[in-house]
């Protein structure tokens, strides 16, 4: 079971080294407690339903930095990702069902009061779409805030071109070598 666990995640980040979009993101989510009960808000009963949803996106997207910093009343969740490549082509809505739910989970706990801004780029399809997820209550939304045509170069030197260029090169020349020793005397 741990085994096909570690399979399974070695996979996942192959396919997402070999993918073909590419995703730039940061932001948080701010978690406030309500002022009367600002002690309670760092209460570990609390925080450890936060603290398993935040490993939930950890385990489900390897590539995103996820941190939680504390402070008096309020607890914050911070994402960040730079040029980092993936596989999923549905990154934007997979991501956003992630998002939901961890509200969900968040304003369920307490009269806690959330409030998500986080924002970035996501290439993929011939398409660099400029994104800002946000939310009123429980309700998570990303919208496009501008879209552009992804660049040739871009679609071109995608890592599978790039690695099967090197792999043809490199039998080339271990053809011409082994050519030379063998053939040529």
């Amino acid at each position: 079971m741990v085994k096909n666990m570690k399979l399974d995640g070695f996979i996942r980040k192959l396919q997402n080294n070999f993918g073909d979009n590419v995703l730039t993101l940061s932001g948080n989510i701010l978690i406030t407690a309500p002022l009367h009960n600002a002690a309670a808000a760092l209460d570990n009963s609390k925080i450890k339903p936060i603290k398993e949803a935040v490993k939930r996106i950890r385990q489900g997207y390897e590539f995103l930095e996820v941190d939680l910093v504390y402070g008096l009343t309020d607890i914050e969740i911070k994402f960040f990702a730079n040029k980092k490549r993936l596989n999923s082509k549905e990154f934007l809505e997979e991501f956003n069902e992630k998002l939901l739910l961890l509200v969900q989970d968040i304003l369920a706990q307490d009269a806690y009061s959330v409030r998500l801004n986080i924002f970035g780029k996501y290439c993929a399809e011939g398409k660099a779409l400029t994104f800002r997820y946000l939310n009123k209550e429980d309700d998570v939304r990303y919208i496009v805030v501008d879209e552009e045509k992804r660049l040739l170069v871009d679609k071109i030197f995608t890592p599978k071109v790039v690695t099967a260029l090197l792999v043809l090169t490199a039998a080339g020349y271990a053809g011409y070598v082994l050519y030379g020793k063998y053939f040529n005397k």
